[in-house]
């Protein structure tokens, strides 16, 4: 959905024996929004995942990032993502990251 230059939008997933696996629930969701004008565009983006059996883990992410239109074709992005992962088994200390990321896409 977008307005004068703001997008928003997001996703829910609900997956029931995920994989074949009986009592296996996954749940995942994201929601996100974005700016633009002209021939920049900035967004944050949460992204979340819940699974529902022996280890109960739990994945969620936070992303920034922007886009500039260099010209026909050719545009530059990056931005940055923080990981948290958790889950229940024993010893476990779940998983976290943070990524940076910078490109550029072509397109003919």
């Amino acid at each position: 959905i977008g307005v004068a230059g703001f997008t928003i939008g997001g996703a829910y997933k609900f997956t029931d024996n995920d994989g074949g696996t009986a009592d296996l629930e996954r749940h995942d969701y994201n929601l996100g929004v974005s700016y633009g004008q002209g021939p920049w565009k900035v967004g944050v983006q949460y992204a979340g995942v819940e699974l529902d059996d022996a280890s109960d883990g739990q994945l969620h992410a936070f992303m920034l990032g922007g886009q500039y239109v260099l010209g026909p074709g050719v545009t530059a992005f990056g931005g940055v993502q923080f990981w948290d992962g958790e889950d229940d088994l024993s010893g476990s200390e779940g998983d976290d990251a943070t990524i940076f990321f910078l490109g550029t896409s072509l397109s003919f």
